[in-house]
């Protein structure tokens, strides 16, 4: 629902909206408003049925009566399982805000919105979440210099991002090495690179540790993950000798971050703003590519994938490393995916399913036991 509106003439109130998936592809809407209150009962439906969705985007647009306080969009769905919602606007201006008055109130369940992800979150000890749009443009939440982002309260501009890098690696010449897995990335008129921060305490030497891998940002507008594993990273060369945590982290296990997957989707306009509106900032990489479903098919799966210099480049990487484990991070939606997402359990169990939903389910009541916002 939007907060309390107050037009003059008839105004356009669009939106795309899809279901989660293929196989719950029966999502139900309506988009409606209202003349009086934000009470349920006063909505009036601005269209005469129920609009079932698919599992792709696809755009609504709808002309609301000047005199209408409120608009909204009802989920009708019965027995589905997520309604996405993403770019809701109103006169060409979006009302999807991180902070100030919330986009909806009295819900019982998250507001999904953002690509099936809800709104980012942030503390005092982070850099504010990226605004989706705004109508004028600050780079206040970017740290221009090295000293600026080692206060670890701003994102970094590209170039400090890699100034950060080579500071961890000359800083921690013992610990920790920077890997480039692709030098150059498909942007014609910004250079970027893809690096991965190896922190081990046998660097250089045959070890038996698995390896393991943290890597973020596949999403190039999903920034939060991006700063909280530079931070990981940071926390962990700064207190190799005083936490024991660490230590016995460094002794067991051969550790790999990287931190920005995608950092043309990310510097998608500019190497010094990352902006969340589609344009500073993008979801898929420059060639417009969903780096997430870009990887090579599992037997059986009949469809075609157009493998992009970045995920070649990351496959190419990954193979002789043998990682024991991977972790993925995205921004948004709390769930924890594990294989296989091309088949329900019911279809093809994985053989570590029952590994995986006990350590989900711990990682989640953990996680909601800490923080239950």
């Amino acid at each position: 629902m939007s907060p309390e509106l107050d037009f003059s003439e008839p105004f356009t109130f669009s939106f795309f909206a899809r279901s989660f998936a293929d196989r719950f592809p029966d999502e139900k809407f309506v988009a409606c408003y209202s003349l009086t209150t934000a009470a349920a009962s006063s909505f009036i439906p601005l269209h005469c049925e129920p609009i079932t969705t698919t599992a792709a985007w696809a755009a609504y647009s709808f002309t609301v009566p000047a005199e209408a306080k409120y608009v909204a969009v009802h989920c009708v769905s019965h027995d589905q399982y997520m309604f996405c919602l993403d770019d809701l606007t109103i006169r060409g201006r979006r009302i999807i805000q991180t902070e100030g008055t919330p986009m909806a109130s009295q819900m019982t369940a998250p507001a999904i919105i953002d690509r099936c992800s809800v709104k980012e979150q942030a503390n005092d000890e982070m850099p504010n979440a990226l605004a989706s749009t705004s109508r004028d443009i600050s780079d206040s939440h970017m740290a221009n210099t090295l000293e600026e982002m080692l206060r670890w309260n701003k994102y970094p501009t590209y170039e400090v991002y890699t100034e950060l890098l080579q500071h961890f690696q000359e800083t921690f010449p013992n610990l920790c090495q920077i890997d480039t897995i692709l030098d150059t990335t498909p942007h014609p008129d910004l250079h970027h690179s893809i690096f991965a921060i190896h922190i081990s305490n046998t660097l250089g030497q045959a070890t038996t540790k698995p390896a393991f891998l943290y890597s973020s940002t596949i999403h190039g507008w999903e920034v939060v993950c991006y700063y909280m594993v530079l931070r990981l990273a940071d926390y962990i060369l700064n207190n190799a000798t005083t936490d024991t945590a660490v230590q016995r982290l460094l002794d067991n296990v051969d550790l790999y971050i990287c931190p920005l997957e995608n950092p043309d989707g990310t510097y998608h306009l500019t190497n010094d703003l990352i902006l969340k509106d589609g344009i500073h900032s993008t979801y898929h990489n420059y060639n417009d590519v969903q780096m997430n479903r870009n990887y090579p098919l599992l037997p059986g799966i009949e469809d075609t994938v157009n493998i992009q210099p970045e995920t070649q480049a990351i496959i190419d990487w990954v193979t002789p490393r043998h990682f024991v484990m991977s972790v993925n991070f995205h921004c948004g939606a709390e769930i924890l995916n594990y294989p296989w997402d091309a088949w329900t359990t019911a279809q093809r169990s994985h053989a570590d399913a029952d590994w995986f939903r006990y350590t989900c389910q711990n990682y989640a009541s953990l996680c909601q036991a800490i923080d239950t916002a």
